[in-house]
């Protein structure tokens, strides 16, 4: 609990929405910098997980690669579909927004993901791996989902 609440992303997400919810004006002082570091943030993390794929295979990592297959599997299938039904049937959308809804679902693994698992040195390989498949494999993905839904939407 101690390292959760000492985390850097936890803490600066606490003080970043306490921020916001009151009517404290920061100075240019204190933002300037921090928006610095903001905007670079992207960048960096791309770059990081960019060097992490160099000299490696996709799915090299033998022992791995049923569980690399079936994250990826579920984040681009099994998670449109869920988000597909869930916005159908249980919340009832308006078909422009099931699309929307079903896309979001259908992006790619977030490359924090990945950033995490080599922070804390757990599932990297995993994690880089499926990063990459559902970056790519997403392409066919929302080209079928919005073959699919977008009609809907029109008219």
């Amino acid at each position: 609990l101690r390292r959760t609440v000492t985390n850097p992303v936890v803490v600066g997400s606490v003080l970043g929405v306490a921020v916001s919810l009151s009517d404290i004006s920061l100075p240019p002082i204190v933002l300037e910098p921090l928006a610095l570091v903001a905007n670079a943030c992207v960048p960096v993390l791309l770059i990081s997980y960019g060097i992490s794929l160099h000299g490696r295979r996709v799915l090299g990592t033998i022992g791995r690669r049923r569980d690399v297959i079936l994250a990826s599997t579920l984040k681009l299938l099994v998670m449109p579909l869920a988000a597909w039904a869930t916005a159908v049937f249980l919340f009832r959308l308006s078909p422009g927004d099931v699309l929307i809804v079903t896309v979001l679902a259908a992006l790619p693994t977030a490359q924090n993901v990945f950033n995490y698992a080599q922070r804390f040195s757990i599932g990297e390989p995993i994690a880089r791996d499926t990063v990459l498949l559902t970056t790519v494999g997403c392409v066919p993905v929302l080209l079928l989902v919005t073959w699919l839904l977008g009609p809907a939407t029109a008219g």
